[in-house]
């Protein structure tokens, strides 16, 4: 039905695609990771000024 090295091709596909999914996953969560400690380290930078 998909041709004769389907076997071979769809698994590729489904690896990358859980790779890629994997990756922007990690890249998500450290985005933010990194939002909130720049939140925090903000507000103590103005803390600081403010005294």
């Amino acid at each position: 039905m998909f041709g004769e090295h389907a076997a071979f091709i769809i698994p590729s596909y489904l690896i990358s695609f859980v790779a890629l999914a994997g990756a922007s996953l990690v890249i998500w969560r450290t985005h933010i990771a990194r939002k909130k400690e720049l939140a925090r380290m903000e507000a103590q930078m103005d803390q600081a000024n403010n005294e």
